[in-house]
């Protein structure tokens, strides 16, 4: 029925796929407005994150099987439909290492951020206390 549904709708799975983005869109906006101290506060380690995406990815492809058997044999996507078993596993497998390739970048990404951060800090400092110096020196 929902497939029949979405039929009706001009460009609905174009339309779909976009609300994918939005997580990452707001991941990113709530970690970059965030202060790096209280993200570092609630940070979990990098072993941990990878862990734990790999085990969610993993545990969404077996809810999506379950999905699908109980679909009358319709995949979420329409592409998938056209998938052998193997072309199943292996797209499961491009989608768990995507997100788990994405996990680790964003910890490079907010490690980059925080050495920016310091830096900015240091250099004021050092601008103070130069600052104060020169009127100490007056």
């Amino acid at each position: 029925m929902n497939r029949l549904r979405a039929h009706m709708v001009p460009d609905h799975d174009s339309k779909m796929a976009l609300l994918h983005l939005n997580p990452l869109l707001f991941a990113l906006g709530d970690s970059l407005l965030k202060d790096a101290d209280l993200l570092a506060k609630y940070a979990i380690k990098q072993s941990r994150a990878v862990l734990l995406v790999s085990a969610y990815g993993v545990m969404y492809f077996f809810w999506t099987l379950f999905c699908t058997r109980f679909n009358g044999g319709h995949w979420p996507y329409p592409f998938q439909m056209a998938f052998s078993p193997v072309q199943h596993l292996m797209f499961m497998a491009l989608s768990v290492s995507c997100a788990i390739y994405l996990t680790r970048a964003g910890f490079r990404f907010h490690g980059r951020l925080d050495r920016r951060r310091r830096r900015r800090l240091a250099l004021a400092e050092k601008e103070r206390s130069a600052r104060s110096r020169l009127v100490a020196a007056n």
